[in-house]
């Protein structure tokens, strides 16, 4: 009865990777996004320079 309670209590306790994927999902998306407006800066400042 009580190794069946503690499964139970360790088995609700465990992190949901499903979220954990989510979050990254998105960190990854911003991430592409600040690059992308670097490069377009980096590429802008090259051009108004001639």
């Amino acid at each position: 009865m009580f190794a069946e309670e503690v499964r139970e209590l360790l088995k609700a306790s465990q992190p949901d990777p499903t979220a954990a994927r989510r979050r990254l999902r998105e960190a990854e998306a911003e991430r592409e996004n600040l690059m992308a407006a670097i490069r377009r800066g980096s590429s802008h400042r090259q051009r108004s320079r001639r």
